[in-house]
């Protein structure tokens, strides 16, 4: 994942033309492996804080960031012709490289809902179960 990550940050700046040398590109990486670790380690010892800050992040930029796409795909400024044209050609496989692609994107995704289901494990004051109460 922060190998995946490194990769991102470096390619989406050069797509806007900021062209980072390699000794930054790894402090970088290693700047986002010491977050994941410290988000990781915070979550280990059950802060519900940082999750709720995690999650409220991850939703909030899935949103802007869907927002942006779909307003450039729609307002299309660059009058560019797009590769696919309708939503059926984006879901059909065209090469093996793309499928690894997607599946890191669905991956990442995987860890967002994850982080969910941590936080909702920690909730306080639980509405207990049919099942629970007949043990009490």
């Amino acid at each position: 994942m922060v190998a995946m990550m490194g990769f991102f940050i470096t390619y989406i700046l050069s797509t806007v033309g900021i062209i980072i040398p390699t000794l930054t590109q790894v402090a970088v990486v290693v700047a986002f492996s010491v977050a994941v670790g410290f988000i990781a380690y915070r979550g280990i010892n059950g802060s519900t804080k940082t999750n709720l800050m995690i999650n409220i992040l991850q939703i909030g930029m899935l949103v802007g960031v869907t927002g942006i796409i779909l307003a450039y795909r729609f307002i299309n400024p660059e009058h560019v012709s797009f590769v696919f044209s309708n939503p059926g050609s984006v879901v059909l496989p065209s090469s093996a490289s793309h499928m690894l692609f997607q599946a890191t994107i669905a991956i990442l995704v995987l860890v967002g809902f994850e982080s969910v289901t941590a936080f909702t494990s920690e909730a306080k004051n639980p509405r207990m179960s049919q099942r629970q109460s007949y043990f009490r």
